[in-house]
This record gives C-alpha cells, sequence and structure tokens, in this order.
C-alpha cells in the first residue's frame, strides 16, 4: 500500500459564533487527527504482488483466479484482524466514521453551512444507532431499463421524510428540506459535468467505465438524470455499518475488475489500476471533505476580495464585459501564434530547442523540463561547485571554453534528467556531446534580436498588434464604465473610434498620442478627443495601458489632463511607469524633469503635447510602433551591442568568470564557519533574548522592536535602548526612564512584568557593540580559529574573480585598450600570489585619497577652503574595493578598479580619478566606500575636487599591497567593526569620557587656591575644547561643535580671570617692597600669631569727630577700640580703650580717646572691589554717614551688611562654575541697624 496524506494546511474556524466556536473548534481537530490517523492505517493495506502480475499476464486462468483470490483474501484478513482491543479494524472503523458524521454536522453549522435543527437527524451516540423519529436509506440510481446500482456508502437520513440528510462519501453532509428536494438535487448533480465524476465515484468500476466511454465518444449520448432516476431503499440493518460493507464490498469488485480487464496490457498500467481500486481514495474518512471545505473557503475568499463593481454589475454587463475579453483572448492567441517566440529570448530558445530535439532525435520533450546538472571545479584550487540549468538557460548563456573537448567538466560531470528523474534508455542521444554541439551551433542569445526585430517589422505582425490593441481597448473601456471611471458616453467614444469600420465615419472624433518634454513619445498612453463645430474639445479621455491605477480619465480640457500627468510625478510607481513608456536612452532625462516637477510642479508650456493623427488606424500604428521601439531598446540593454561585437570564445570566458564567481560565492557560504551575523541582526538577537527574560517567556517569541518604552523624555524601542541607552542626565524636571515610564506592545503580550527599575537595569553594563566586535575578532578574523585560511583563499579567489570578468568587460565594452588588457590580465592572473617577488613584479594598490581640507564640510564660508598640513587634522582614507594597478614590464598607464561603479566603467585609467567623479553617483559611489564618520566630509572635498579647486587627485601610494588576501578579507571585516564602533558608544568611549570628566573636575578643584595653577588648567581645558570643536566640525556636527566652542570660551574666561588675580597679587608685592617698613618673616610657620581680632570682626564708628575700629560689643556691652593702620597689610592697632552704646544709638568712648590721627582710606589701599551689591546702612548721625560715604568713595553706594570677602567667578571646562574667594585688602563698614 503506497497510499499518502497529501500535505493539507486546515483552515481554523472562525471565532464567530463564540457560542459555538469551541465545540466546533474541538470537532475540527478531532477530524484532522481522524484524517492522519486513517491514513497511516491505510497505507499498511496489501498491494499487487508481482506474482499476481505475472499471472494477470500469463495465458493460465486457474493461475490468474489463484492470485486474484490470493489478493482479495488479503483484504479480507487486513478489515477483519483484530486489534489491541481485540476489534477488527471494520469494526473500529464504524463508530469513528459515526464521530465523524457529528463532528462534521458541528463544524458546518458553525460556519453557516447547515442549519443547526439538522443535528435531530444524526443519532445521540454509537450505542444508539436510530430513533424511532429517523429513517435511513440507501441511494440507488438507475443506469439500464431494468437495474438499479447502489451508491455505495451514501446514506438518506430522514425526518418522517422531511428534513434529510444526505451522506456523501468524500463529499460530506448536505442537507435539504424534503426527500423530494434531494432527490431533484443530485439528478441535477449527475448532470453536472463538474459534479458527476464526484458521485458515479461511489459506483462499482465495472458502472463507471461504459459511462466515461459514452462522455468520450462524439457519436454516443447519455440521456439526462431525472428524480425518477433515483430511489431509496430502507436500511434495516445498522446504518452505518450497512454503508461500510458497501464500500468494502465495492472494493472487493473493483479489484476484480482491475484484474480481469482485457484491454490493460502494460504491466505497469495494470498495477496502478489495481492500486487505485485499493486506495479508494476520496472515500473512506474526512479527508476530501477537508480538501473540500479549503476549496470553498478559497472559494469564498475570492469572491470576498473580487471588486465591488464586479459584485454589483447586472448580469447583461458581466456577459458583455466577458464578450470583450473572450475578443481578447482570441486576438492574444493569434498574436502569439504569429509572433510567440519573438517576444522573449526564452520563448526563442524554447522554439527552436524543441523543433531541433524533435527532428533529430524524434522526441517531443519540453527544454524547461531537461535539466542539465554539471559539476565544475573552482579556478587555483580543488573546491568544486554544482552548476544546475534548464536547457532553455543554458542555451541562452551558453557554454565555458573547452565544454566539447574530451575529459571536460561538461562531457565528464553532466548530468541530464527530465523531470527530475533520469533520462530512460530511449533518450540515450540526448547526451552532454549532443547538448554542446547542439548550443554552440544555434547561439541563441547572439541571434535573437535580428529575429525579433525582423519579426515584429513584418507588416502581418503589425496588423495583429493593432487588433489586438482595439479589442484591449474596448475591454478595459468597458471595464472602466463599470466601475465608474467614464462615462457610458465616454466609452461610446472610444468604441467608436477603436471599431475598424466606425472609427473615421465622424469627424469630431479622433486619437492622438502624447509627447512628453518635447520628444518622448509615451508607448502606453492615447487620448480620444471629441469635438463640437467649432473645433473646441468637449471631452477629453485619456487611456493609460497598464498603469498600476486606473487606466481610463475622462477630463473636459486639456488643462485638467496635464495637472493629472504632472501630479504623477510625485508618485514613485507612476514615475516608473512614464520612464518605462521611453527608450532606455531616454529615461535619464526624462526622470531629472519628472524628479523637478515633484519637487515643483510647474511644467512648461510645451511639456505636454498631443500628436494628431488622421484616423485611429494611423494612431493605432503609431502606438504599437513605439511600443515595439520601447521593447527592442529594453532588449539591446539585456544583450548590448559589445556582448555581441564579441567573439565566440570571449563570450564563453566570460560566461565561465561568472558562473565560477557564483559557484564560489555559494562553496564560501556554504561552509557552517564563514557565516557571519549583520550587526543589527547581533543587537536584534540580544534584545530578543533580554525582553524574553524580562517578560519570562521563551526566546524569539516577543519582538524587541514592538516593545515601546516611553518616559518623560524619550519614547524608544527596547532595541534601541540596549543599543544605545536611555537619557539619564541630570534633569529636575523630567524623571528618567529607570523611575518612571509606560510599557507599549503588540496585542496578546503581557507586559505586567516589565518596570521601569527592571528594564532600565537590564540595558546598564550592555556594550553590544564591543561584544560584537569581539565576537568577530574571535571568530572569523582569528587565525587559530577554524576555516581561516579557506576564507582567505576563497575570498580572494572571489576578487581575483570578479577583477578579471570585469576587465574582459571593459575591453568588450571599449573601456580599455587591448594592450592594457593584456598586461592587466597578467597582473590579475598573479594577484593570489604573495610571495615579494610576485608581489614586486605585479604590484597592486589601494585608492586613497588625502583629505588636506579638514573643515571642508563645516559650512563656513572662507574656513573651509583651509588646507591644513597638520596631520591631527588631515587625514587618508582608503576607498573600500577600489584597487590601483600598475604595469611594471611595460611602459603604460596605471590603471583604477572601480567595482559596480554607477557610471558602468569598471576599469579606467587612474589618472582620470577626477574626470570620474562627474559620472552621477559617482561621488557618492567613492565616499560610501569609505567609513561612515567619514563620508561627509569627504562628500564635500570630492565635490570640491570634481570643481576644480587646489585639491590634489589621489596618488599611488608608496608601498604596494604584500598580502592581497588581507585586502580581500581581513580589511573588509575591519572596515565594518570600525564603523560598528564609531557609530555606537563602546565600554571604552564611557570609561574614557568619565575619566576626562573626573580629571577635569579635580584639576579644577585642586588649582582653586593657587590662582596661577588654576591658569593653567583652565588654559589647557580651553585648548583641549577647542580642538574637538574643530574636530566636530570637520566631522559636519554643528550642534556639538557649538557646544565644545562655549565650554572653550568658559574656559578661556575662566583662565583668564585666574590670570588677572595673579597679576593683581603679584602688584601688591611690589607695593610692599616699595613702601613697607617691615619684612615678612621667612618662615611663616614660626611666625607667631596675633591675638588682635580679625579685620572681618570690626567696624568703623565715629568717636569724638575720628573714626576708629571697634570690636563686637562683649557681654556687658563694651566694644575694644583700635586705629587703622597706616599700611593695608599691617594689622590694626590696640588702643586700650573700650566704648559702649548710648540709648540714642550713637558709640561714646567710656574715656576720652586721645587725640588720633585720620586715615585716609586711599591709605589703606584702593583695590576694594566687590561684585555683589550690598544693602544700605543705616547710621545714627550725619557724621557717620559722611564716614560711611567717605570710606566707600569711588567703589560703592553704600556699606555691605557684614564685613565680606570679594568673590571671583570662574568658569571651568565643560560650563561648571566655581568660586574663588580672596581677602579683600580694605574692609570698612558700618554694621548696619
Amino acid at each position: 500500500m503506497t497510499q499518502k496524506l497529501p500535505p493539507l494546511a486546515i483552515t481554523p474556524t472562525p471565532l464567530t459564533p463564540a457560542d459555538t466556536w469551541p465545540a466546533a473548534s474541538a470537532a475540527l481537530k478531532r477530524l484532522d487527527e481522524l484524517r492522519t490517523l486513517l491514513a497511516s492505517e491505510l497505507e499498511t493495506q496489501p498491494g499487487p504482488s508481482e506474482a499476481l502480475l505475472t499471472a494477470l499476464g500469463g495465458s493460465d486462468a486457474s493461475e490468474r483466479e489463484l492470485e486474484i483470490f490470493s489478493l482479495l483474501q488479503q483484504i479480507d484478513d487486513y478489515w477483519t484482524a483484530p486489534g489491541e482491543t481485540a476489534e477488527s479494524r471494520r469494526d473500529r472503523l464504524v463508530p469513528a466514521l459515526q464521530r465523524a458524521l457529528r463532528d462534521e454536522a458541528s463544524v458546518r453549522i458553525h460556519e453557516r453551512d447547515l442549519e443547526s435543527g439538522y443535528l435531530a437527524c444524526l443519532p445521540d451516540s454509537s450505542g444508539q444507532p436510530q430513533s424511532q423519529a429517523l429513517t435511513y436509506a440507501s441511494l440507488h440510481v438507475q443506469l439500464h431499463d431494468d437495474e438499479h446500482v447502489e451508491m455505495a456508502g451514501v446514506l438518506a437520513i430522514s425526518q418522517e421524510q422531511e428534513r434529510t440528510l444526505l451522506m456523501l462519501p468524500g463529499l460530506g453532509i448536505i442537507g435539504f428540506a424534503t426527500q423530494a428536494l434531494m432527490l431533484a438535487t443530485v439528478a441535477r448533480w449527475l448532470n453536472t459535468p463538474t459534479l458527476q465524476d464526484a458521485l458515479l465515484n461511489t459506483l462499482e468500476q465495472d458502472h463507471q467505465d461504459p459511462l466515461f466511454t459514452i462522455s468520450q465518444e462524439a457519436d454516443l449520448y447519455l440521456e439526462p438524470f431525472t428524480a425518477a432516476d433515483l430511489q431509496l431503499q430502507a436500511v434495516t440493518t445498522a446504518p452505518f455499518m450497512h454503508a461500510l460493507d458497501r464500500l468494502l464490498n465495492k472494493q472487493r469488485n473493483d479489484i476484480r475488475h482491475a484484474c480481469e480487464r482485457p484491454d490493460i496490457e502494460d504491466r505497469e498500467a495494470r498495477r496502478g489500476l489495481i492500486q487505485k481500486a485499493i486506495d479508494m481514495r476520496g472515500l473512506l474518512g474526512p479527508a476530501y471533505m477537508l480538501e473540500l471545505r479549503e476549496l470553498t473557503n478559497r472559494q469564498r475568499q475570492y469572491h470576498r476580495d473580487m471588486p465591488d463593481w464586479l459584485k454589483i454589475a447586472s448580469e447583461a454587463d458581466l456577459q458583455t464585459y466577458a464578450d470583450h475579453l473572450r475578443r481578447y483572448d482570441d486576438a492574444h492567441a493569434a498574436m502569439l501564434s504569429v509572433l510567440g517566440s519573438a517576444t522573449s529570448p526564452e520563448q526563442f530558445a524554447e522554439t527552436h530547442l524543441r523543433t531541433r530535439l524533435a527532428n533529430e532525435l524524434g522526441h517531443d520533450l519540453h527544454p524547461r523540463a531537461l535539466t542539465i546538472a554539471t559539476r565544475r571545479t573552482l579556478p587555483s584550487t580543488d573546491k568544486t561547485y554544482l552548476m544546475t540549468r534548464s536547457l532553455v538557460e543554458l542555451a541562452l548563456y551558453g557554454l565555458h571554453p573547452d565544454d566539447e573537448v574530451a575529459g571536460s567538466d561538461f562531457l565528464e560531470q553532466t548530468v541530464i534528467t527530465l523531470n527530475d528523474k533520469p533520462l530512460d534508455a530511449a533518450y540515450a542521444p540526448l547526451n552532454p556531446a549532443y547538448l554542446a554541439g547542439l548550443i554552440d551551433e544555434l547561439d541563441l542569445r547572439a541571434v535573437f534580436g535580428e529575429f525579433q526585430q525582423a519579426a515584429y517589422q513584418q507588416e502581418h505582425s503589425k496588423q495583429l498588434l493593432r487588433a489586438l490593441a482595439r479589442t484591449r481597448l474596448t475591454a478595459q473601456g468597458w471595464a472602466a464604465k463599470m466601475q465608474g471611471h467614464i462615462q457610458p458616453e465616454d466609452f461610446a467614444i472610444v468604441a467608436q473610434l477603436a471599431s475598424p469600420t466606425l472609427g473615421a465615419s465622424d469627424p469630431a472624433l479622433c486619437v492622438q498620442q502624447i509627447r512628453l518634454n518635447g520628444n518622448n513619445v509615451m508607448a502606453r498612453l492615447l487620448a480620444f478627443r471629441k469635438q463640437d463645430a467649432q473645433g473646441r474639445t468637449e471631452r477629453l479621455i485619456m487611456v493609460a495601458m497598464d498603469a498600476p491605477g486606473q487606466p481610463f480619465k475622462a477630463f473636459d480640457t486639456e488643462t485638467q489632463l496635464l495637472h493629472e500627468v504632472v501630479g504623477w510625478s510625485a508618485s514613485p510607481s507612476m514615475t516608473a511607469y512614464l520612464l518605462d513608456q521611453v527608450e532606455v536612452s531616454a529615461r535619464p532625462e526624462l526622470e531629472q524633469k519628472l524628479a523637478a516637477l515633484a519637487l515643483k510642479p510647474q511644467p512648461e508650456k510645451d511639456f505636454l503635447q498631443f500628436i494628431d493623427h488622421p484616423d485611429c488606424e494611423t494612431a493605432l500604428r503609431g502606438f504599437t510602433d513605439e511600443q515595439t521601439r520601447v521593447m527592442l531598446s529594453e532588449q539591446a540593454l539585456h544583450t548590448p551591442d559589445w556582448y555581441l561585437r564579441a567573439t565566440r570564445a570571449q563570450r564563453r570566458e566570460l560566461q565561465a568568470l561568472e558562473e565560477a564567481i557564483g559557484g564560489a560565492l555559494g562553496h564560501y557560504q556554504a561552509q557552517p564557519h564563514t557565516q557571519v551575523q549583520p550587526f543589527k541582526n547581533y543587537v536584534h538577537q540580544r534584545a530578543s533574548q533580554q525582553i524574553a527574560q524580562l517578560l519570562n517567556v521563551p526566546a524569539a517569541n516577543v519582538d524587541p522592536d514592538l516593545i515601546v518604552i516611553t518616559s518623560e523624555r524619550e519614547s524608544l524601542t527596547y532595541t534601541d535602548m540596549l543599543l544605545n541607552g536611555y537619557n539619564d542626565s541630570i534633569d529636575p524636571v523630567r524623571t528618567s526612564a529607570d523611575t518612571q515610564a509606560t510599557f507599549s506592545g503588540p496585542d496578546g503580550i503581557d507586559l505586567s512584568a516589565l518596570s521601569p527599575a527592571a528594564v532600565a537595569g537590564s540595558v546598564r553594563g550592555q556594550w553590544l557593540a564591543d561584544d560584537y566586535i569581539a565576537l568577530i575578532r574571535s571568530t572569523l578574523l582569528n587565525p587559530e580559529s577554524e576555516g581561516y585560511a579557506y576564507r582567505r583563499q576563497i575570498s580572494t579567489l572571489i576578487t581575483q574573480l570578479q577583477m578579471k570578468a570585469a576587465a574582459l568587460r571593459s575591453v568588450l565594452k571599449g573601456h580599455i585598450e587591448a594592450a592594457q588588457y593584456a598586461w592587466l590580465k597578467q597582473s590579475l592572473d598573479n594577484a593570489h600570489l604573495n610571495d615579494p617577488a610576485s608581489r614586486e613584479q605585479y604590484p597592486l594598490y589601494p585608492l586613497q585619497v588625502h583629505v588636506d581640507k579638514p573643515l571642508i564640510a563645516s559650512g563656513l564660508n572662507g574656513v573651509d577652503q583651509l588646507v591644513i598640513p597638520s596631520p591631527l587634522l588631515t587625514h587618508v582614507e582608503t576607498v573600500q574595493g577600489c584597487l590601483v594597478i600598475l604595469p611594471t614590464q611595460i611602459r603604460h598607464a596605471a590603471l583604477l578598479y572601480t567595482p559596480q561603479a554607477p557610471d558602468g566603467s569598471e576599469f579606467r585609467l587612474f589618472s582620470a580619478f577626477v574626470r570620474s567623479l562627474d559620472g552621477d553617483g559617482m561621488i557618492d559611489y567613492y565616499k560610501d566606500r569609505c567609513r561612515i564618520k567619514a563620508r561627509r566630509t569627504l562628500s564635500f572635498f570630492l565635490r570640491d575636487m570634481q570643481q576644480g579647486k587646489a585639491n590634489k587627485p589621489p596618488v599611488i601610494p608608496k608601498a604596494f599591497i604584500s598580502d592581497f588576501a588581507d585586502t580581500c578579507f581581513n580589511r573588509p571585516l575591519e572596515r565594518r567593526l570600525r564603523d560598528v564602533e564609531e557609530t555606537t558608544t563602546g565600554r571604552n568611549d564611557m570609561l574614557n569620557q568619565l575619566i576626562w570628566v573626573s580629571v577635569e573636575i579635580i584639576a579644577t578643584a585642586l588649582t582653586l587656591p593657587f590662582p596661577p595653577a588654576s591658569f593653567a588648567v583652565g588654559s589647557l581645558l580651553s585648548l583641549h575644547d577647542s580642538g574637538r570643536a574643530i574636530k566636530a566640525l570637520t566631522e559636519g556636527e554643528h550642534g556639538r561643535a557649538t557646544a565644545y566652542m562655549l565650554s572653550a570660551l568658559f574656559n578661556g574666561i575662566g583662565a583668564g580671570s585666574d590670570l588677572l588675580v595673579g597679576l593683581k597679587g603679584f602688584g601688591g608685592v611690589l607695593h610692599h617692597l616699595e613702601h613697607g617698613r617691615e619684612s615678612a618673616p621667612v618662615l611663616r610657620s614660626f611666625q607667631r600669631q596675633s591675638s588682635l581680632p580679625h579685620y572681618e570682626d570690626l567696624y568703623p564708628v565715629e568717636l569724638q569727630e575720628q573714626v576708629f575700629l571697634i570690636s563686637r560689643p562683649n557681654a556687658n556691652g563694651h566694644a575694644a577700640v583700635f586705629q587703622a593702620p597706616n599700611r593695608s597689610s599691617a594689622p590694626p592697632k590696640a588702643t586700650g580703650q573700650f566704648a559702649a552704646r548710648q540709648a540714642g544709638g550713637a558709640w561714646q568712648p567710656l574715656l576720652p580717646c586721645p587725640t588720633l590721627r585720620l586715615v585716609h582710606p586711599r591709605a589703606c589701599g584702593s583695590s576694594w572691589q566687590s561684585t555683589f551689591p550690598c544693602m544700605t546702612c543705616r547710621v545714627s548721625s550725619p557724621a557717620m554717614q559722611k564716614a560711611c560715604a567717605w570710606s566707600t568713595a569711588g567703589t560703592m553706594s553704600s556699606c555691605p551688611v557684614e564685613p565680606f570677602k570679594s568673590i571671583t567667578t570662574h568658569i571651568c571646562a565643560a560650563g561648571r562654575l566655581s568660586i574663588r574667594k580672596t581677602r579683600s585688602p580694605f574692609l570698612a563698614s558700618s554694621r548696619c541697624a
């Protein structure tokens, strides 16, 4: 038994109605389980043995009967064999089928295919097979006048001949209101060809064969079935057991019929018939019913997806639309019969190959069904790759050099299969040698272009194309009318003009082509115009064949049509649609024009023009001719002239190189140790693992890109948070994501386990960039890792093959000369050699750009053109993948390799680098092959070089590449890692930042008391920030540059204030040396500390019309009186007297004071200054007010509240503010009241 379960994706039951969904869902699951279980059981049925087939082919009738009986006995034993429960398969299958009947009813009721009332037609359980209210009957059909044949397995369950449930094997259950309605419906099904086979399949095979013969014979006619031809016969035994027994009897009779058929002589054909009778496909179990359910669901979905205009259309409109489509199909078939092989290279190759195979080998084979698989060897290695192509593809791509030579890979390592099976002995002449000769002789790709052009230029072909265009215009116009895109009157205009007989009858109607941008005739745009008697436009209908949107649009004026076409420039799909309508060479110019219109939709006056034609036939001729020109230009792009000019040997060599490149890439990617995960995927994987741990779900169950964390400061996905962290800066107003945040994600994901602290904690200490870099360095870039030498070798081979193919294409295109190709090919043949002699003889150099204008991208006029020779700001950028090849054995100029350059030149003179910048996209090409951080600067720099500024073009480096494998394998990976490192924040970046900030703070704090040291630190910080500002300007980051400039400015201001304080202190020393009478002790540590009070504790008062200094009053209210010194640095002199405050507030000495000399405040020093305003003091007498005003003359208008220190502000690095306090040389104030 070889019956296998067909793959079937069961569509789940709909969720509504909710009350029946649980039961229906469980029932559908049981049906699918029964389908799988029953299929496994049926696979164990016995099949036809070789002895049976031998006996059936012999002439011994007794032996034949014996073998047939043996097979039938095996079938009987199979069904009656007891299982684990001592029940036979037959007995176990009956309740399973009965249960499946109820499950099917549950599913159909839930899906509204069956009314719930039909559940009453089913028995309650297997123990109650029949109730008194139900009647069971088998269904018989009359095939002959006197014979009714039972339809095996069919049961009709009725409630008193009213509500009836029909059970059809393979089709399921169907409900009818009455038995009469059921019989009439089944008779109608028997007369329907699409349903007849499914019903007649329940008949025994000896009844089916005559019916099949009648349907195939034109002279025979089968009378229609009527309800009278159907008969119900009551089943008096167990109904489900009866249905199963009828199916098993049918199996036995069909097996005997297959064995005894006299018209079958082929052994395998007879085996297939016997096996088909054993299988009884679709008659046992719910397998076919479930497949029919899937087909029904698909049909319903198709109907739901139908456009509304088809759903609401009338039958007459639908019939007319069908007629138009039928006429279009007929015209299309006629066109293909003439131009079928000229429509594409594939069709051309298929037609010619099929003809040659039939004529020369006598086999009508489909060339696409023939697969040619050749195992070839990679150059310079022992590695092999398998190239598999259909015969059509192989004939178009061509062979390799020397494929016809004995011992070649094509002749020795090629396997030919037909429909994925090996060729039989009858196809022995179809071998690799024959195919090689056939492909070389036909040379299909080279001759297709001329054949296509000649075919489309024939007048008969043009007539067929115009007829096809007419039918298509009519069909699409009718559809546009049904959709409401145009009015019925508009369709009448189109239909009249498209008609070959009515098109020229009305002079008010005409057809015009449309020209854009002066010289671009649109190949799929037409305009149908209706004019009045004065020639004014009444209606304008534009047809856009194959347009992504609406193909027919109607306008009242030409301006409306112009606005519509101009509006298409803003749509990428419609822009591509317009570009596809012109020849390939004209597309760049039109693309630029459309791009300009998309930015500024103000077309020129003659942007859109109408091309007049005398009649519709002429217009359609121009319409189809323009489509032909566009098609031929696209074919010329597919098979360019330089390829056709190449010799057959050159084309073979190019094909061999391109296939070897693909084979090497496939071989490399197939190795497990070569797999590298892109950084973006690595980050996503890590984020998926982290979020899965937080949610306590299996990994990869939640997409971290869909988990959004929203805080007061920012909103970001979990992936972005894990990669870039979150904003945890000091902000007293807004809380950060680790304090307060909300979480959102896809429906069905429980995010209750997430908290701000847990999510923020999961990203701390996660340095993905560092981990990724370490992973790559420990695997792919590790010389001790598995396959390191292999990766370098194959990477070198791939690059070498790519360069050799590019060199051959370049000489064929004329970009380099044949003499240049000769030495270039020799250099490339030896590129993989790493010995010093070979590298010196065939040197290769990287393309390097010396950026000597680091501020070119700053955006500052004048500054951007500065040439700075400092190595700290200038740098050399290597253009990845671009190489310079210099000949050493012949005096030729060096060549530059630019793979996949947008201007199409893969090899060019190295001296033409600056000229290459004029090509579209070349500046972006070069800068995109450099590191990411330098691309913006390079873009400006190369543009500056293109404009002829003073930039020096690249020069050949002094040192050639000593290890080509390092250039091909290691350097690209290192570049990727550097891009990752420079575009993300790593552990080292964070540590360096923290260390630098700490150094700034500590250095600032330690040098605060020492102005000279603080000046030095501030100056260094200012210089450092200035350097970082310049670096940010070179990278075009104006925001960061501004921040660094402000920081440098503040640091400079702070350093300047420190310098000022230091100079003032130096001036005080000089003043002291000039006027001082006493020298300060040398050893300050041994100087006796004075017991006199500090200036901060003394206050000026007027005593007997003289100014003295008094201390704070003691507990008795007495204040010591002191005399101010004549030098600012000398301490106050004690008088030994005391003063007390009187009731009026004035101070009076306890004893009369001796005569005192008034001290002018200038003698005390004139450097008293303050940066803080003070409160106004209240004094008790005019003399006191005068003294206060005198003591503060020239400095303050009022005295301070308390003694104070002068305060100097110092702004340190990064905008941090510190305060330096120094003692003032003069303090004089009165206590505020």
